[in-house]
């Protein structure tokens, strides 16, 4: 009768943490195919591509009636170098598959146009970016080789769900990426609006031919074409090769970016539907490369080139919004435009600078510290946004269920529990169901998310308390097992 009693409470309070648990321990086998063509299309310099991804499936799983929730991963790079084969992404895609997703590593296009000028540094490398290959022939160059990219990304959910044989959930599309891919994914998941289709995305006027000094090291070595005299010199109206606004009978509900940015504020907008997707953010405070605050992409590299080598300061940088004004507007824009979404931002603080970086590359800030982490809390953050469609008609929505509120995952909880809110709050504690304190975090200063070790409590029922700013309280059930 016990059990039974535990049962109901339960199953009566907060069912959409009860169902988020199925995608949150590793569960299934998987098998991972490689190197399927998702699409052709041309690059920057007008050669065709055959654009490549690798997809990973459980193998033991039974789906959902409307199929699996699929993760897509992109990968960095300065959209000129990277592969679907970095380890971050072909950790996530494992990892993701082992919980039930069809999950995805893409390669995109890659390339722009170097400056027909002679900018050169002596130092050939720095911090494991060609320096040279950094100097463009303009700013609009950077927002084509993120537009392409965010075509592809698009090309590539489109290959995945309209093959049957995946059995993905069209409505459950969840997109992850790091620095280049972080800001690729950023403008799949965000770019929604036709106001958002800026002017570099249409036909431009040709280019002079980039300086002789980038022909080897900046075209040839990365096989983007076998000479400078040879390459299409053209910018043609990309938006007609693939609009992200038309034809998307899917939905996005999540985004993670790892050390990445908006190159502009791209949640003012939105479309019809009531919701953005869930946006995940992680960023240390010294990344170099891509600025945590509002700057150019760059900024750290190029002054860390300058002051050590003497360089000219990298030209023809972008500005974008990195993880903290992307945090605010965010926000702002569930206020702003009346809709639903949730954040979680983990933000890192490093203090290493330009010098301790190059000296130690493990205490550089454009990388992830601890994998296993933050997959972890993208896996956590992602699971109850997963929409369950189980005997109903597998259909897109423009509503998104209601996760407004505190969120506690997974319940029933055995090893870890984690705990979030957008708004913040303070203390954490766990009360035995006879009233003692079985566990109890302080924080001096509001945290968005905490993460609680309960392997050593017994079996049983709790209740967690959480306090806020305001000076009010929520209690939950907890069940652990």
């Amino acid at each position: 009768m016990r059990v039974i009693f535990v049962f109901l409470i339960f199953f009566s309070g907060h069912s959409n943490l009860l169902f988020g648990q199925k995608w949150i321990s590793p569960q299934y086998s998987f098998e991972v195919k490689k190197n399927l063509i998702y699409g052709k299309a041309d690059d920057f310099n007008g050669t065709r591509r055959d654009l490549l991804l690798d997809l990973c499936l459980p193998q033991n799983d039974i789906p959902p009636d409307c199929g699996r929730p699929l993760l897509l991963a992109v990968h960095g790079g300065a959209f000129l170098a990277g592969s679907k084969e970095d380890g971050l992404l072909q950790t996530a895609m494992r990892e993701f598959a082992s919980r039930g997703y069809a999950a995805a590593s893409i390669n995109y296009r890659l390339g722009m146009f170097q400056t027909a000028a002679e900018v050169h540094c002596n130092v050939t490398q720095l911090l494991n970016t060609p320096w040279d290959c950094l100097n463009m022939s303009d700013t609009a160059e950077w927002y084509r080789a993120w537009f392409r990219a965010v075509q592809d990304v698009h090309r590539a959910i489109r290959f995945l769900v309209d093959d049957p044989g995946n059995r993905i959930d069209r409505r459950n599309i969840f997109l992850l990426g790091e620095s280049a891919g972080a800001i690729s994914v950023l403008g799949a998941g965000f770019l929604d609006h036709p106001s958002e289709l800026k002017s570099q995305f249409g036909n431009l006027a040709s280019l002079p031919a980039p300086n002789r000094i980038y022909e080897d090291l900046c075209i040839r070595q990365p096989g983007f074409n076998t000479s400078i005299s040879l390459m299409d010199l053209s910018r043609p109206d990309l938006i007609q090769d693939v609009n992200p606004l038309e034809d998307r009978d899917y939905q996005i509900r999540g985004v993670a970016a790892f050390y990445g940015c908006s190159m502009f504020d791209l949640f003012a907008q939105s479309s019809a539907q009531s919701f953005l997707p869930a946006l995940y953010l992680f960023h240390q405070t010294n990344d170099l490369v891509v600025p945590i605050g509002a700057g150019s992409l760059l900024s750290g590299t190029s002054t860390c080139f300058s002051a050590l080598a003497g360089c000219q300061a990298i030209i023809s940088r972008p500005s974008c919004l990195g993880s903290d004004p992307m945090e605010i507007n965010y926000k702002k824009s569930l206020t702003d435009l009346g809709l639903k979404g949730q954040i979680l931002y983990d933000r890192k603080p490093n203090n290493a600078d330009c010098i301790a970086q190059v000296l130690n590359p493990s205490s550089g800030g454009h990388q992830v510290d601890d994998i296993t982490l933050r997959l972890g809390n993208v896996i956590r953050f992602f699971a109850p946004r997963i929409s369950d469609a189980d005997g109903t008609p597998c259909t897109l929505s423009s509503d998104e269920p209601d996760l407004s509120g505190p969120r506690v995952f997974p319940n029933p909880a055995n090893d870890y529990l984690m705990v979030q809110d957008d708004w913040g709050f303070g203390s954490v504690q766990l009360f035995s169901i006879d009233g003692r304190v079985a566990l109890s975090q302080n924080h001096n200063t509001l945290r968005h998310v905490a993460e609680l070790d309960i392997r050593e409590l017994p079996a049983g029922v709790y209740f967690l308390e959480l306090d806020f700013r305001n000076g009010k309280a929520l209690r939950q059930r907890l069940l652990i097992r």
